[in-house]
């Protein structure tokens, strides 16, 4: 990761802090800044930074009431006015409208180039209420592609949309990701849902800025589609979230349902939120898609299967080649005996002294690299095979091959030093 980007991030939260008025966040920020001029960041400096945040949102949570006050009912209106214009910070029900997160949207929206963004209490808030919406709570017909994340799975087959039939005559919706996220690494066609599909719901937590909003449209051939996204990937990992954005008729038809049924994201989460990370989240997913790339050039492939994309299908599909798989790797060990949680446990002690450690975290996305091993268990799919899932961080070269290298160590092999 560029010094430059982290560096940016620290100036930018800084002055989040200070608008704040958290001076102890000030105070650790102006250390970080001092200390980070010409190094790479550690593993510490993102810690640091987490509490940095931390500090500020207790500052800005302090300050949030549920709903605010005023000393008229002119004063009432014209404040509520100008939240849903995003020209207030300020809420007069927190879950209905605020004016703060009218402007995280605002700026999320720009940063994907679309017309409108809205913000939910989860990834999965957001996908469940973009699919109510597309489908218009259920009267057009689903399509989807036979594999999917196993949470989407899980809602797609349990929770119903609504309560009528779908009419045919409305049009069909078809939802997929890109790549499917699991080692299977389905690479999804939207040709392959039918040529009557005219409105799409895609799932791009795996690359947010790595496919773009105007390539995803372009792949959809500029069918109509809303975008799904969750926070706690690559914006902040210190709250859950979700954004969808798109068209500004369709979000607003997912803002309407999400303020009805309670899901647009409270001002409390809100306070963890950073204009500075929502600018800079297109670096930061490069960083992590070059890290990666940089990791699986040095996994022993004796040892290990780096599970790809198939190439044919990429090409078929239309999907971009160069997305891979993200900040993500998938490991499959050569020996199918092979006890992947053993060897997670010997990597993270053979990583605990170096500058960019390896943690135990589920999810991904993180700044920091994460692992967790995979096999026959309930947060696998049924069928799942033993491997081991990467999540390579926002980090330099050098700290990526340490950790690729140590993997190789406690696995049997040392590799090139």
């Amino acid at each position: 990761m560029s010094d430059h980007w982290f560096l940016e991030r620290l100036v930018g939260a800084r002055s989040s802090a200070l608008e704040a008025g958290a001076e102890e966040a000030v105070i650790l920020l102006d250390q970080l800044i001092a200390d980070r001029r010409s190094l790479p960041p550690t593993m510490r400096d993102f810690e640091r930074f987490d509490r940095a945040v931390r500090l500020t949102a207790t500052a800005l949570s302090a300050q949030c009431l549920v709903a605010d006050q005023y000393s008229s009912m002119d004063g009432f209106w014209s404040d509520a006015a100008d939240q849903e214009k995003g020209l207030s910070s300020r809420t007069f029900w927190d879950t209905y409208e605020h004016g703060r997160r009218r402007q995280f949207e605002q700026a999320l929206a720009a940063a994907y180039g679309a017309a409108d963004a809205v913000l939910v209490n989860s990834g999965m808030a957001g996908v469940y209420a973009a699919l109510v919406s597309a489908t218009e709570h259920g009267r057009r017909i689903l399509r989807l592609p036979a594999r999917r994340y196993f949470e989407t799975h899980d809602l797609i087959e349990n929770v119903p949309f609504g309560q009528q039939a779908a009419d045919p005559s409305l049009g069909t919706v078809g939802f997929l990701e890109p790549i499917t996220n699991a080692p299977t690494l389905d690479v999804n066609d939207p040709t392959d849902l039918g040529p009557d599909v005219d409105r799409f719901v895609v799932d791009n937590s795996l690359f947010s800025h790595a496919f773009s909003y105007a390539d995803v449209s372009a792949w959809l051939c500029g069918q109509s589609v809303l975008v799904v996204e969750s926070l706690a990937k690559y914006l902040s990992g210190l709250v859950s979230g979700g954004v969808v954005y798109g068209d500004r008729d369709a979000v607003e038809a997912v803002r309407t349902f999400a303020r009805r049924t309670g899901q647009l994201l409270q001002g409390a989460a809100l306070a963890y939120l950073s204009p500075i990370d929502i600018q800079l989240a297109r670096k930061r997913v490069r960083s992590h898609v070059v890290g990666a790339a940089e990791f699986a050039a040095h996994i022993d492939r004796t040892a290990w299967k780096v599970m790809e994309p198939d190439p044919n299908l990429l090409e078929k599909s239309g999907v971009p080649a160069q997305l891979r798989t993200g900040s993500l790797l998938f490991l499959r060990p050569a020996d199918t005996e092979t006890d992947c949680a053993a060897i997670v446990d010997r990597w993270i002690v053979a990583t605990a002294n170096l500058d960019q450690p390896v943690r135990i975290q589920a999810g991904f996305g993180w700044p920091w690299t994460t692992t967790r091993s995979y096999g026959v268990d309930r947060l696998n799919q049924p069928d799942g095979p033993r491997y081991i899932r990467i999540s390579v961080g926002a980090i330099d070269a050098t700290h990526a091959k340490q950790q690729a290298l140590a993997l190789n160590r406690v696995s049997g092999w040392a590799g090139p030093r």
